[in-house]
């Protein structure tokens, strides 16, 4: 696995959880930071995804 995909869902799920745990609190500051934190992890998970594909590709071709 990938280290972009792994560190990507870490933050997703650090976001997600700051991001309730504002909600329940009421802290509108905290909960835009959990927002973009969450997406920040998503940005970077589909980069290391993406990154994985490339890969498997270019290995594909270079076998052929």
């Amino acid at each position: 696995m990938n280290v972009n995909i792994v560190l990507g869902r870490i933050k997703t799920l650090i976001g997600a959880c700051q991001h309730m745990a504002a909600r329940a609190t009421g802290n509108s500051m905290w909960e835009e930071t959990g927002k973009r934190r969450c997406l920040a992890g998503r940005q970077q998970t589909a980069i290391g995804e993406a990154r994985r594909i490339i890969k498997q590709y270019v290995a594909r071709l270079q076998t052929r």
